[in-house]
């Protein structure tokens, strides 16, 4: 937890900033933080949240050399006439005036104002001249008028030296309009998102605690959900340094709220700057949201004939990406069976669906030739590029024909390689792939009727593509 390191008192400086800004942080200093640490945890939230990793942009943040130190900073992303940001700051303190340096090294594109006394106005020009236009401005058109993200700003200063709000606009997410579809995917939940804020404590290490206020208490859910998954695998394959800060993170959720805390010792400060990996987390851009945007898991779960209620199997199911969507998806009143036959796996998925209380999901450790499913009870099963790596295939596929109630299908979707797809089956499990004549071959073998097939599933893969068979169990 944070130590209330800095008491807030309303900000001034909302006066100066639209009601429109999308994003607002702010740096304290008169509550006497260590100022080194404070000064690169800026630069940390500037290459994070601001910039977009554009160095260019780095420069419109670079804050100009004052003769005496400012007490407080204030960044602001500003949406510009011309569709695109402008970013601000506004330096306050006693003694803080324009420096005479600045015209010697800055361009035309940049200004540098001065709003009042011992407040001054840098940034990109077009940003600057909103700003500055709003001194004498009715409050309606500040970022007062908007209560809402003033009051939140309000909350995470009163927590830490180091603060921020981030808006949906400002996640890229359209501020109206919310896809109230896909309740069990991480992109839905993502859609959905209100805010995002942080503070930080200038302790050593640094504090650091981000909430995020999702649509609902199941929204919430799946994003706490991925957030522990991206930092479990970040820290299995960070660089070393980082490694114990994903480790030490602590991912709660309660209601619509999902907090992330973790502390910052100074080495992992400067190597997050401008990472793209930590990046991800303020905007919740997940590994999992490019899986799921490429998977095609809506038309998957067409084919499984999915609805509240149904039992399936997720065979093969490895880090449990498609089982926990499958759980939200069927709801409590349904089950899903996650199969995997690597022990450190099963044990994975039990912790995973543990932490998000997915009380309708049974992991079971399988076999090799035996996913031991129960028999006569499923509507479904899902093999998504695991089928190749069955070497007991028709072992399985028996299994799994008992297992279905007659009538319920099995959905197998595998990568191939066109230029390898007539090369002999061992040949292609070698490069971990299996052309679809092949399983539609085995599949009807197996007792199967084929539904559905479609080479050309997912395309654009760098070895080829991925294919789609859907089988029945004859009624």
């Amino acid at each position: 937890a944070l130590a209330p390191a800095f008491t807030a008192t309303p900000l001034p400086e909302l006066h100066w900033l639209p009601v429109s800004a999308e994003a607002v942080a702010g740096f304290e200093r008169n509550s006497n933080p260590e100022p080194n640490t404070l000064d690169a945890f800026q630069e940390l939230i500037l290459s994070l949240l601001f910039s977009g990793g554009d160095s260019q942009q780095l420069n419109v943040l670079a804050v100009p050399k004052f003769e005496q130190r400012p007490e407080r900073i204030v960044f602001a992303r500003i949406p510009l006439s011309s569709g695109k940001q402008g970013t601000v700051g506004i330096a306050s303190g006693q003694g803080v005036h324009i420096p005479t340096a600045w015209p010697a090294d800055r361009s035309s594109s940049l200004s540098i104002v001065e709003l009042a006394k011992e407040r001054v106005l840098f940034g990109d020009s077009a940003a600057v001249k909103i700003c500055a236009d709003l001194d004498s401005a009715p409050p309606e058109k500040t970022l007062n008028a908007n209560r809402a993200l003033a009051a939140r700003i309000e909350e995470f200063r009163s927590s830490g030296q180091a603060w921020g709000v981030m808006t949906r606009p400002s996640l890229g997410l359209e501020e109206s309009g919310w896809d109230r579809r896909e309740s069990w995917s991480l992109r839905g939940a993502r859609s959905r998102l209100r805010s995002v804020g942080f503070s930080a404590a200038m302790s050593a290490p640094v504090a650091f605690s981000m909430k995020t206020e999702a649509a609902s208490q199941g929204d919430a859910a799946i994003l706490a959900d991925e957030l522990r998954v991206f930092l479990r695998d970040a820290s299995a394959s960070g660089q070393a340094e980082l490694k114990p800060i994903a480790a030490q993170a602590q991912v709660r959720e309660a209601k619509e709220t999902v907090r992330l805390g973790l502390e910052l010792p100074m080495t992992g400060i400067k190597l997050l700057k401008g990472s793209r990996t930590a990046r991800s987390v303020f905007t919740w851009e997940l590994g999992a949201l490019a899986r799921e945007n490429r998977q095609r898991i809506p038309e998957i779960f067409q084919h499984l004939g999915l609805q509240k209620g149904s039992k399936v199997a997720d065979v093969g199911a490895g880090g449990g990406f498609f089982t926990v969507r499958l759980a939200r998806a069927v709801g409590p009143e349904g089950r899903i069976w996650a199969v995997d036959i690597v022990p450190q796996i099963v044990e994975s998925l039990r912790q995973r669906t543990r932490e998000s209380r997915l009380d309708n999901v049974e992991v079971v450790p399988g076999e090799a030739a035996n996913p031991k499913l129960p028999e006569a009870v499923l509507d479904a099963v899902l093999i998504v590029n695991s089928y190749h790596e069955m070497p007991h295939y028709s072992e399985i596929l028996e299994h799994l024909s008992r297992a279905l109630r007659p009538g319920g299908r099995l959905v197998v979707s595998e990568p191939f390689s066109v230029k390898r797809r007539n090369l002999p089956r061992a040949e292609q499990i070698k490069e971990h792939e299996i052309a679809p004549e092949l399983i539609e071959q085995e599949l009807r073998s197996a007792g199967f009727e084929i539904v559905f097939r479609d080479d050309k599933f997912i395309e654009n893969r760098e070895s080829g593509m991925d294919s789609i068979l859907v089988a029945r169990r004859p009624k």
